[in-house]
């Protein structure tokens, strides 16, 4: 065989060795049929898998973002919330009533060492009867309401509202009213934070018989490329003892931002560079995140770790001893891993998904 023909040959046996990134054409297959009549094996080719980031931390900061007040449509006015915040034992909260941004310097009497208020509000905008809700953290002025006539529009223009000042877009609730699919939140693609599971009674977090939970819808954009983490909240609106269920109570949903200083510039960091993981009652003593791996320690004991990559799947699932560790090595094609930790009770923990590179190379 001639070198010009046998090199082109390789060439199309390393396209057709490459099935993960599509199926060869079907005008290439003579050209393959005579590279096998010929004798020539094309070279083994393997996929590799590398995290596109690292890290290793072991400090959190556990915080509520999407919490009312008397100010809106709350039944406690703010010192109380804050109050019951900073009596439960986290480190940050904020206020987000509805289209009015609550400045903590307002309320300083409330913060402590060891606990910071973030501004806060929620912009409350109708598509008609759709309700399209956007948190603004760590916000410098408020934003307000408005009305549009379409979802992608409102979306847009109400997290670019929030980027514009350099805070913390969160995308609150798909689910209520079933106003968001998946599809919906490519125009909101600049926000940092979706909420995938809400304590608020009537925002339906785990979907319906024939609508996806917002974990799933979050699974989605993230097939789709979009670069969401999770956050997981209260939407507290209850807080007296003699509040009868359902209600909308605090101390639900939870995030915890990652870094040890209690201070509300590196929080509101975190927070915007999505640093954190969600929580409605499980937890991670630490996180760790290499090239090749992802790890985690999961808090008590018993638990199932499921490590999820693209569409959902799971790769792999572990249910590490008490202070053990849970590991999942990136073999390439999985898009990404995020990790979901289910406690015995039913609690759990959800990661951010950490994007997977994969490389093609030839093999031994």
């Amino acid at each position: 065989m001639a070198v010009g023909n046998k090199q082109a040959v390789i060439g199309i046996a390393l396209v057709a060795g490459i099935g993960l990134l599509g199926a060869v054409s079907a005008r290439s297959q003579p050209a393959i049929d005579q590279a096998h009549a010929s004798g020539f094996r094309p070279p083994h080719l393997v996929a590799l898998g590398h995290f596109t980031e690292t890290l290793d931390v072991s400090a959190f900061q556990r915080g509520n973002l999407h919490g009312h007040s008397t100010r809106s449509d709350g039944n406690a006015p703010p010192e109380d919330v804050y109050a019951w915040y900073r009596e439960h034992g986290y480190q940050f909260t904020t206020l987000t009533d509805h289209n009015q941004l609550t400045q903590p310097d307002e309320f300083k009497s409330q913060a402590r060492k060891g606990f910071v208020l973030l501004p806060g509000e929620e912009v409350t905008i109708y598509v008609g009867k759709v309700p399209i809700h956007v948190n603004g953290i760590c916000t410098k002025h408020a934003i307000g309401n408005s009305r549009f006539e379409d979802i992608h529009v409102a979306l847009t223009w109400a997290v670019k509202q929030v980027i514009a000042q350099d805070a913390v877009a969160l995308i609150n609730h798909p689910n209520f009213e079933w106003a968001l699919k998946a599809g919906d939140l490519e125009a909101g693609r600049d926000a940092q934070l979706v909420e995938i599971w809400s304590g608020h009674p009537y925002v339906h977090p785990e979907g319906d018989a024939t609508r996806p939970s917002t974990e799933a819808i979050w699974d989605q954009t993230l097939t789709d490329g979009l670069g969401f983490a999770p956050a997981s909240v209260d939407d507290s609106h209850h807080y007296k003892p003699d509040d009868k269920e359902p209600t909308a109570r605090p101390g639900r949903g939870w995030v915890y931002a990652f870094g040890a200083e209690t201070k509300r510039k590196p929080i509101c960091d975190a927070l915007k560079t999505g640093r954190l993981y969600a929580s409605n009652g499980g937890a991670f003593t630490r996180l760790a995140l290499t090239r090749d791996a992802i790890t985690v320690w999961p808090e008590g004991e018993g638990g199932t770790v499921e490590f999820l990559g693209s569409a959902g799947r799971t790769l792999e699932t572990a249910r590490p001893a008490a202070g053990a560790s849970a590991s999942y090595a990136a073999k390439g094609g999985e898009g990404y891993v995020r990790v979901r930790l289910t406690r015995p009770d039913g609690k759990k923990a959800w990661t951010r998904a950490y994007r997977v590179e994969t490389e093609i190379k030839r093999g031994p």
